[in-house]
């Protein structure tokens, strides 16, 4: 099951799935735009793939679809791509359990593509089955860089002959992750497979997947041989944490071929849907050795959804930015602008057809800086002092050498339940003999726990008898070297039912006429 012609075609199908989109007739190949909010040629997914001709593309602008023509979709046999603008994060098809994202039934080969969308909460029953995402019949597409969850149906089916190339997906929370059977050999290669209530991998009846380079972790059974099962071929793969069992067959024994671990892979934030290694992970350059299936940088194969010649088609995808509305990789005041519009439910765009005025899921995302899950002029002016916050002045107060004394609050960074300190600075501090200096906080969200002179042994005097506020009065700090120090240190703790998210603080110097705001983000 090693030999170099199993390799050979495990690259060729690699090559046609990463480079070989090109087929008869795509040198005038063409892309269409669906949009739901109605700033692309289409308002629907299917009415771009009935339009488009082989070799065309279906970019899918950001957003959440669902309802007819969003669901049980159907390539009809093009040898096309259909792939979203922003990847899975921002796209996402909802079936809402009255069907499933795709049927691949004729006859389409891996250059038939579908990439980078979100699938979930899929149902729809064939043959006593209950499919939750991409069914696959007498068809062999490319399935890469999607996230199929939320079902409870097997993500992906492959049947009746389908070789289809399943690579660098996240299939999490499913009841199955993928069904091989009735005489298939999909090529399942890094993949993270975690959290389905089943089996990760299911193999029936004279089926002979290639499992390779995959995450299958914390599923009821790892990878499953059914009644009249094929010889899967297994290589370099992490199964682990499967209370029936890692390896389990009704008929016979499987193992792994070689290379296979079984370990804690390490994943960075699960709980909240990232599924990247961190530092130390065992799945790090663990997968297959062969060069052909190294990482984009040139290293050893990374096991899992983020590894392999495949991931590139993660990076693909625009890195995007919180404030970049525009996603012109500036944070500016156009970005401002649009946030301005979004809050006041204004044109984002306009065509000689049509007026977008819904933002899209990522638009939403970019413009909500605080968080809260509202747009408002609030986030607006985050957006400004992000694009100008170095030009920004801190607050100052005027000393009696008019020279001017620059006061600073760091942004603070925690954990919901974390107590931290931080100082209260000042810079250019000479002849101030008396001002006011004032911490306002939300207390829904913080408690002051105590404030200290700071280290520069200013005098001071502090008041905390009003919750959500901290007065602080600057008496005569000549003493300070230099003129700069720490007037005052505050010990907070950030309340642990509180989300994540961007809070704000605002410090106030010399009454109301100077103030900043004072971004405080808590991190789970």
């Amino acid at each position: 099951m090693r030999t170099t012609c199993l390799l050979q075609s495990i690259l060729v199908a690699l090559i046609v799935a990463v480079f070989g989109l090109i087929v008869p007739g795509s040198i005038s190949a063409k892309t269409i735009r669906v949009d739901l909010n109605g700033g692309g040629d289409y308002l629907t997914i299917q009415e771009g793939i009935d339009t488009v001709s082989d070799g065309d593309t279906v970019l899918v602008i950001d957003g959440i679809y669902t309802g007819v023509g969003n669901k049980d979709l159907d390539f009809n046999g093009k040898p096309i791509v259909v792939t979203s603008e922003n990847g899975a994060k921002f796209t996402i098809i909802d079936c809402q359990e009255e069907g499933i994202g795709f049927y691949f039934r004729n006859s389409e080969g891996l250059t038939s593509v579908v990439r980078g969308f979100t699938i979930r909460n899929g149902k729809a029953t064939i043959s006593d089955m209950i499919l939750g995402g991409i069914h696959c019949h007498e068809s062999s597409p490319t399935i890469t860089n999607n996230i199929i969850t939320d079902s409870p149906g097997v993500a992906i089916t492959c049947g009746n002959g389908c070789a289809a190339l399943i690579t660098n997906n996240v299939i999490v929370n499913t009841y199955g992750n993928v069904c091989a059977g009735h005489g298939s050999s999909p090529k399942i290669i890094n993949n993270v497979i975690a959290g389905n209530s089943e089996w990760g991998i299911w193999i029936v009846v004279n089926s002979t997947p290639i499992i390779m380079n995959n995450i299958i972790v914390n599923n009821r059974q790892g990878i499953s041989r059914g009644w009249e099962g094929g010889e899967p071929t297994i290589l370099y793969n992490d199964v682990w944490s499967s209370p029936d069992g890692n390896y389990v067959s009704h008929v016979g024994q499987i193992s792994s071929d070689l290379g296979d671990i079984s370990e804690d892979p390490l994943f960075v934030d699960p709980e909240n849907g990232d599924y990247h290694l961190q530092p130390g992970s065992p799945c790090t350059n663990a997968g297959h050795p062969d060069v052909a299936y190294n990482d984009p940088d040139g290293t050893r194969n990374d096991i899992g959804a983020y590894g392999g010649p495949d991931a590139a088609g993660w990076s693909a995808f625009v890195e995007r930015t919180k404030g970049d509305i525009n996603a012109d990789a500036v944070v500016d005041v156009r970005d401002a602008i649009l946030c301005l519009r979004i809050a006041a439910g204004l044109a984002l765009a306009t065509t000689e057809t049509a007026v977008r005025i819904t933002p899209t899921a990522y638009e939403k995302w970019a413009a909500d800086m605080d968080g809260d899950g509202k747009i408002t002029s609030a986030d607006a002016l985050l957006i400004l002092y992000e694009s100008v916050g170095r030009l920004i002045a801190e607050p100052k107060l005027l000393a009696s050498s008019n020279l001017e004394t620059t006061v600073k609050l760091p942004q603070i960074t925690a954990l919901p339940g974390q107590t931290v300190t931080v100082p209260i600075l000042v810079e250019g501090c000479r002849d101030v003999f008396g001002a006011d200096i004032k911490l306002v906080y939300d207390p829904v969200f913080l408690t002051i726990l105590g404030v200290e002179t700071g280290a520069s042994g200013s005098l001071m005097a502090v008041n905390t008898q009003n919750s959500g506020q901290i007065v602080a009065a600057l008496v005569n700090p000549k003493g300070m070297v230099g003129g700069n120090g720490e007037i005052i240190r505050v010990t907070l703790q950030a309340k642990g039912e509180v989300s994540s998210g961007v809070y704000l603080c605002r410090l106030v110097a010399d009454g109301e006429h100077w103030s900043r705001t004072v971004k405080i983000v808590l991190l789970r």
